[in-house]
Order: C-alpha cells, then structure tokens, then sequence
C-alpha cells in the first residue's frame, strides 16, 4: 500500500451512488467526488481533526492520483481538507 510522506494524506474516492436498478448517477459518475475517504495519514500531519476511516470534503482538484493495484487513491496536502462529513458523527 502507498505511505503518504510528510504533511499528506491517502484518500480513496467515496463510491459513485448507483441506483437500485445498478444504473450510476450520469452526473456524478462524470465528476471527480469531492467527498473522499481518509486511509492513511503521513508522520508529518501534526494534531489533525480527521482520522483513518472518516469521510470528508476536499478540494475540487486537489491532489495527485494514484493508481495502484487497480485502485484509485489521491495523495492530497492535509490543508486540502475541507470539511468531515456528517456521517462520520
């Protein structure tokens, strides 16, 4: 798995809400999620508010994406979360 170094932090995108038929939203399939999921947290974060596992906001193009394994990850600066999403609490 990639270790975020410094000040960054891994987030996985939240999974595009698909509809009971399997059919994904048109509009949100074609826009990058701003809502994102945090696993890991790089040694340099100093006291963050958010944690591994909680959904939050990020900026609208933040980030450098990853691909490995057939997985889609971002490596964003920790100041590019914005917000901690509702269901979190």
């Amino acid at each position: 798995m990639i270790e975020p170094l410094f000040d960054r932090v891994l987030l996985v995108p939240v999974q595009t809400p698909v509809t009971s038929s399997g059919i994904y939203i048109p509009k949100e399939a074609a826009e990058r999620s701003q809502f994102m999921t945090v696993v890991a947290i790089g040694a340099g974060v100093a006291d963050p508010a958010f944690k591994i596992g909680d959904k939050v906001v990020v900026s609208k193009y933040a980030g450098t994406e990853v691909i490995e394994s057939g997985k889609k990850y971002y490596v964003l600066n920790q100041y590019d979360i914005l917000a901690i999403s509702e269901e979190n609490k």
